[in-house]
């Protein structure tokens, strides 16, 4: 009978264990993306309470005393997010500034749905007392507010956070398998990596081919842009353990003339979403690479120079 009771308490114990291994895998698997720490930033501008008190309050200028407990809740919630930035999300602070400019206008675009429940001058307030949020806080988020569609908006942000998720879900996948469970980090890369792959190009339908259109646009970086398909969006391959440029990826095509009128733009700079008009003449581009070529040509030229000389005086 002893050895019977232990024998079930050791399969009570497996099967337990088991239970929890299928857990954290369906955990892991659901939750992947939200543990990214751009995505959980993204969550807490809705959920941060505001609490304490902000240094401006007399700056508040409301007649209507409701409307001016509004605008003073919402600095107080601003300032509890501009701590949290400082605290945990330094590395990826410009994406976080300009996710919370695109917030906020999702906040103002209609007062029909506005949960905030902010009137005009409420929000001309905000507008213009942005800058005393700061406080302490050794750096500022710029108030930028773009007037462009908000569903051609919603879709670059989501570009934005993509390629910032990707290399979160990237280095997951690519680190030692010390808690067994690599196959399930690299199982949700490409289940994420497909996810995308399907949203963007049912999104975007055509790319436009000028200068400014292949440097700017849909260009997060060099290694995420919509004009290498198999670049942004790779996949792990278990059968060399490595993640790869997918080659099988179809590239979006160049917009026809009566096209460009239809597609989605996304102009990006330094990993955020900017208007046409924040880009840099296109002419600075190549005369950039031009001056850090001749540099380096001046600099072996000098360093050869210098040698000739060395190497003559002494023979």
């Amino acid at each position: 009978m002893k050895n019977y009771n232990n024998i079930l308490m050791t399969n009570v114990k497996i099967c337990k264990e088991i239970y929890d291994s299928i857990l954290t895998i369906v955990y892991l698997h659901k939750h992947a993306e939200d543990d990214c720490p751009l995505s959980k930033f993204i969550k807490y501008l809705d959920d941060a309470k505001g609490t304490g008190r902000i240094d401006f309050e007399e700056e508040i200028k409301i007649i209507e005393n409701t409307q001016r407990e509004k605008v003073l809740g919402f600095f107080i919630k601003l300032q509890e997010i501009y701590s949290f930035i400082t605290a945990d999300y330094l590395n990826i602070r410009n994406q976080c500034c300009s996710y919370l400019n695109f917030w906020l206008d999702e906040k103002k675009k209609s007062k029909e749905k506005q949960e905030l429940d902010i009137n005009d001058e409420g929000w001309k307030i905000v507008e213009n007392l942005w800058d005393r949020v700061k406080g302490n806080n050794s750096f500022s988020c710029k108030r930028k507010s773009q007037k462009i569609s908000m569903d051609y908006k919603k879709t670059c942000y989501d570009f934005m956070v993509y390629c910032v998720n990707r290399d979160k879900l990237k280095q997951k996948c690519e680190q030692d398998d010390k808690d067994g469970l690599k196959k399930q980090y690299c199982d949700n890369f490409n289940d994420y990596i497909n996810h995308y792959y399907k949203h963007f190009t049912d999104n975007v339908t055509c790319l436009k081919g000028s200068k400014n259109d292949i440097y700017f646009n849909w260009r997060f970086s060099d290694l995420c842009t919509l004009h290498n398909m198999a670049k942004t969006f790779p996949k792990y391959e278990s059968s060399s353990q490595s993640i790869e440029d997918d080659k099988t990826r179809q590239q979006i095509k160049k917009c026809q003339s009566h096209e460009e009128i239809k597609t989605i733009n996304c102009y990006m700079l330094d990993g955020v979403p900017v208007t046409l008009e924040e880009l840099p003449t296109i002419d600075v581009i190549p005369l950039k690479y031009g001056v850090y070529a001749g540099s380096s040509f001046i600099g072996f030229f000098s360093l050869g120079l210098y040698l000739y000389k060395v190497t003559k005086l002494l023979y």
